[in-house]
């Protein structure tokens, strides 16, 4: 026993020697007590010891555990909200069709932009649009436009939105959506062949149009106008073709016609001679006016 014990003393000396030397310097022998009675009361205040360094030890660990999963579920988050965002911008001249995670169909137009995420798409289908799009929705969830001044929201339907210089205009082709203003209390239920327009803070009141049955022709590379100031026509002469148009005449006439993006001369040409215009080309710049001047 005596043996063992001056052991386990020698590799105490060894293996803890400033724990062992403070606490044989600062421990007093009581003359009532055996010299077995001393060792076995210095050995369980080292064990006390060692017990009390393997607590902060353990909390240590803990709460590094506990940063590792603050950290990986900000990252995860990061990840989920940030880096799902998908953004597609079309230029001038193009046109593209889009899939949504949901199959639903785009057809996006030239100069145009979208925005969604498609990491939270089931749990949100939502999607931003600037320029001008045909949605085919696929039934489901809610679906949700968010246009500058505009929230259109379907369930499943054909609807087409263009949404450009501060105007909204969503016509309804099948099924049902509702337009509602971002700006005010306003809204309105579209059914097919309804269309409205959204000017500002002004939603103006749904109507039928009897053209309504035109508004998908320019996903074939038809663009038909019915009343149209000329500046929008040529916005969109511009969009189409990927030019420069500058027009030396009077901006305040309207243009009831149409024309197709297949051919740039062509396209002039049906703007122009019904409106009594003459253009003129240079690299990509065109240059219109009126034929009296």
């Amino acid at each position: 026993m005596l043996r063992d014990k001056k052991n386990r003393r020698d590799d105490l000396k060894e293996f803890l020697p400033e724990t062992f030397e403070k606490l044989l310097s600062g421990y007093k022998v009581s003359t009532s007590k055996t010299k077995e009675q001393a060792w076995n009361e210095i050995f369980d205040s080292i064990d006390s010891i060692n017990q009390a360094k393997v607590v902060p030890f353990a909390s240590y660990i803990l709460r590094i555990a506990a940063s590792l999963l603050v950290v990986l579920g900000l990252a995860g988050s990061i990840y989920f909200f940030v880096y799902g965002d998908v953004e597609i911008a079309i230029p001038k001249g193009s046109q593209i069709v889009h899939f949504l995670p949901d199959s639903s169909e785009i057809i996006i137009n030239a100069d145009s932009r979208l925005e969604y995420n498609k990491n939270t798409w089931f749990l949100n289908r939502s999607v931003r649009l600037s320029g001008e799009a045909l949605f085919k929705v696929k039934k489901g969830s809610r679906f949700q436009v968010e246009t500058q001044n505009s929230i259109t929201t379907v369930l499943g339907t054909v609807f087409n939105v263009y949404s450009r210089s501060g105007i909204t205009e969503v016509s309804c082709i099948e099924g049902k959506v509702k337009v509602s203003s971002k700006n005010n209390s306003n809204a309105e239920i579209l059914t097919k062949g309804n269309e409205v327009k959204t000017m500002g803070n002004t939603m103006k009141k749904a109507v039928q149009s009897s053209t309504y049955k035109q508004k998908d022709a320019w996903t074939q590379g038809d663009f038909y106008f019915t009343n149209a100031p000329i500046n929008s026509v040529i916005d969109e002469l511009e969009r189409q073709f990927d030019i420069d148009i500058f027009f030396d005449g009077d901006t305040n006439r309207f243009y009831t016609g149409y024309f197709s993006n297949k051919n740039l001369n062509d396209a002039l040409d049906l703007v122009c001679i019904p409106m009594d215009l003459q253009w003129e080309s240079s690299n990509k710049v065109i240059i219109l006016n009126d034929k009296n001047k």
